[in-house]
């Protein structure tokens, strides 16, 4: 429920409410059903005007699943005797293909929150000696009978006065719970750290750049490399195991080859849960279910698929006879005289599907929606049950320009064949998966696109080739144009929790995907950092920035990796955390610009089901390379440094993505909420649509009680 103009929001200690509701009905195959939630909201959180919200995170009870949910309350309604009512008004997370609306009212007998007593600090104790790390394991072990063994960021101390600091075993927990695949990068650098102080020679280039790095550490600054060391050593083999890639240790060789290789097993796997919601759908395909014919045996029934989500938007043949919501739908977009976006929904001449049949009286035109050659595409719907699926694309226009492509297949096996009724269920509720790619020389129109598949199995159906409805996309014509995106501004809304203003080291991390002119390929450029201080920052405080991390043409995508940090200690973090911080980004970029050449093949070749478009591989580079990065940069951090994560973010955009942005005659898009490796909240939100893109991207720290923001522009140049 959080819009553009009360985002910007600050948390208060104060009252929560308890609550007790239920979710509207929702319709799986022909029954109906509803949900029971209960529960406490946060505390309140100001806004303008001095009123409050609050936010409601609970998890439905009833029923054979569940669902998330997680919004924002209505500003404060003032009741008698001085107390007050909140609405509740938004939907739940979406579970078995579907959502439930809610609107009710929290009660208005309020609660104060209850605060546990602080644990009990121990003093700090002096920084140890630590040990030589033992060149036959790939870290050092550490001296856990040590008393000054460092458990809470103290290889870089907090200094007297300052702040309570997060401590590394929260950190490590946290990254360790939500990392999709242990990082190379990170485990790259400290084991070649390691072989360094272990007085092992370099024997690749990639050894010797980060040897370049570390000879010119300080000594101090070795010392806060070799308690890294030891704090990575600490921490639990199963938290180890998915944080530090298990595949490099004392006797992993470097090469560009071997590296590129590893590093692109990452990043398929954060884009196979990015594409298709699992690590290991890329590498590894599967077919869905077979689920029975709906016929007789004089009539026997079909077994055509069906597309039920394009890019995960609903198709006409999900919503049925349900009415689109504006997403849905193929909407016309014009500045008006005040300057504003003003969008009309379609509702003739439709340039792909229509649900003028099942609603004459209020028909609207499905969306369809745009891609490039090389853009990939997921298909969700039912019946995907061979891996030798094939998506048919036909020109609208031209029916002789049609092409044939290979498509990726992860089937959904968990989903059952019948409900509890006895009902078959192939609507949806079913995930079967599908990934293909554009052709890179398709030429620029409108396009059907239909899923086939055959059954050769007769014991499971009949036997024949069954093609799904049609939907339909736009491929556009590649633009040659020059794009900007530009860091306006930091917002403080609301600092850290504890004395004192924030100190704010905010780095931004880019790598661009372009096209070679001379080969054609799609090539990655270096990694670029960026860091920006702002120091004495206090709530409803902002920063001018005018940053612009991206500002190229040719381009088949961006990767924007934004970290940060809340250092307190000015002068030491300019000391000494700033020095290692220098040290270990100019050993990611050192190592990311030997393996850009390379990667884009890597990450092809690491894929089993060719795709046939090697811009395919880029595609999944951008949707997970901004992961990758962030999750380096995070735990990097988190073994040592002093300082707390207060923004965290991975911005991935395609081509298509930076046209739609700039593009008035597009909708803004909707809001969008995550949640980044480290917990951080992530709201994103449209300011304003006028040849240039606004946007609010908002960072909410639960941890450390903070929101910042930063206004974003787009444009092209």
């Amino acid at each position: 429920m959080l819009s553009s103009d009360n985002l910007l929001i600050k948390t208060i200690k104060g009252h929560v409410h308890q609550f007790s509701a239920e979710t509207d009905s929702a319709k799986i195959g022909n029954s109906h059903h509803d949900h029971y939630l209960s529960g406490v909201t946060g505390k309140a959180i100001i806004i303008g005007d001095g009123n409050h919200i609050h936010r409601l995170t609970t998890q439905t009870v009833l029923g054979d699943h569940q669902h998330d949910i997680d919004l924002y309350t209505g500003p404060a309604i003032p009741t008698k005797g001085g107390r007050h009512v909140h609405k509740v008004l938004g939907e739940s997370e979406t579970s078995r293909n579907h959502a439930h609306k809610l609107n009710f009212t929290l009660p208005d007998e309020v609660k104060k929150e209850c605060k546990p007593k602080p644990p009990h600090k121990c003093p700090k104790l002096p920084q140890p000696t630590l040990p030589e790390p033992d060149d036959r394991c790939p870290f050092p072990t550490p001296n856990l009978d040590c008393p000054g063994f460092p458990q809470a960021g103290t290889c870089v101390p907090a200094a007297a006065g300052f702040k309570a600091k997060q401590n590394v075993q929260s950190k490590v927990e946290r990254l360790a719970e939500n990392m999709v695949a242990p990082s190379v990068l990170t485990t790259t650098f400290f084991e070649i750290a390691r072989r360094f102080f272990a007085g092992q020679e370099p024997t690749t280039p990639v050894e010797a750049s980060i040897y370049n790095v570390l000879n010119d550490m300080s000594p101090d600054v070795r010392d806060i490399c070799r308690c890294a060391l030891n704090s990575i050593a600490a921490i639990p083999t199963a938290q180890k195991n998915r944080l530090f890639s298990p595949e490099i240790n004392a006797n992993t060789v470097f090469s560009v080859e071997n590296l590129a290789n590893l590093l692109a097993e990452e990043i398929v796997q954060i884009a196979g849960q990015n594409l298709m919601n699992d690590p290991t759908a890329l590498t590894n395909p599967r077919p869905g279910r077979m689920r029975p014919t709906r016929g007789t045996p004089e009539f026997p029934g079909s077994i055509d698929p069906f597309i039920y989500f394009i890019n995960g938007i609903r198709t006409i043949q999900a919503v049925r006879a349900d009415q689109p919501t504006a997403e849905e739908t193929e909407r016309e977009c014009v500045i008006n005289q005040q300057n504003q976006q003003v969008c009309t929904a379609l509702t003739e001449n439709c340039p792909g599907n229509s649900n003028v049949f099942t609603n004459p009286d209020n028909p609207v035109c499905f969306l369809v929606q745009q891609v490039l050659p090389g853009d990939l595409v997921v298909l969700q719907g039912a019946y995907y049950f061979t891996t030798e699926a094939k998506v048919i694309m036909t020109n609208k226009d031209n029916p002789g320009i049609t092409r044939e492509l290979p498509t990726i297949v992860f089937g959904d096996v968990d989903t059952p064949v019948y409900d509890d009724q006895g009902n078959l269920i192939d609507d949806e509720r079913v995930q079967d998966r599908l990934l293909f790619a554009i052709p890179e020389d398709l030429p620029d129109g409108i396009y059907s696109i239909v899923v086939e598949v055959e059954n050769t199995n007769q014991q499971a159906g009949p036997v024949g080739v069954y093609t799904s409805l049609p939907e339909f996309l736009r491929v556009l014509p590649p633009p040659s144009t020059t794009y900007q995106i530009l860091a306006e501004s930091l917002i403080c809304v609301e600092n850290t929790s504890g004395p004192g203003s924030d100190e704010v080291a905010l780095n931004f991390f880019t790598s661009l995907l372009v096209r070679n002119p001379d080969t054609g390929n799609i090539d990655l450029t270096p990694l670029t950092s960026q860091e920006i201080r702002f120091g004495g920052l206090d709530a409803d405080e902002s920063r001018v920035m005018n940053y612009a991390p991206v500002q190229a043409g040719n381009l088949f995508g961006v990767v924007i990796s934004l970290q940060g940090f809340e250092v307190d200690n000015e002068d030491l973090y300019k000391e000494r955390v700033s020095d290692f911080e220098a040290a270990y980004k100019a050993g990611l970029e050192s190592v990311w610009a030997q393996l850009a050449s390379s990667l884009t093949s890597a990450v092809g070749s690491a894929i089993a089901v060719a795709i046939e478009a090697a811009a395919a591989a880029a595609s999944v580079i951008i949707a997970a390379a901004a992961a990758v990065i962030v999750a380096a940069v995070a735990l990097f951090y988190a073994l040592w440094a002093p300082a707390d994560p207060i923004i965290e973010d991975n911005i991935g955009l395609t081509l298509v993505d930076l046209a739609t942005l700039t593009d008035n005659s597009t909708p803004m898009p909707p809001q969008v909420q995550y949640v980044t490796p480290q917990e951080i909240r992530v709201v994103v939100d449209s300011l304003s649509k006028n040849i240039e893109f606004r946007q609010l991207r908002g960072f909410i720290s639960e941890e450390e009680e903070s929101l910042y923001q930063i206004i974003f522009r787009y444009s092209r140049i």
